[in-house]
């Protein structure tokens, strides 16, 4: 899909313990007439519900490429 989750504190990738605080955070998102996820319309950094439970955000990839390890 060409997009990335990542810390909204750092920039690095959120890692499997906060993925899946997102992951419950879905199900809230969801349960309460899928306001978590319309949130992200009025929202100044576009997140849904689940986004801000893991503090996380979705980038495009070319916008934030994995570093090259050498």
């Amino acid at each position: 899909m060409g997009i990335r989750v990542i810390s909204l504190a750092d920039g690095q990738p959120i890692g499997y313990g906060r993925a899946f605080i997102r992951w419950i955070g879905r199900i809230v998102s969801f349960v309460v007439l899928l306001i978590g996820y319309f949130w992200m319309l009025w929202d100044r950094e576009s997140q849904t519900w689940h986004d801000k439970f893991a503090g996380a955000v979705v980038v495009p990839v070319s916008a934030y490429p994995l570093p090259i390890l050498v």
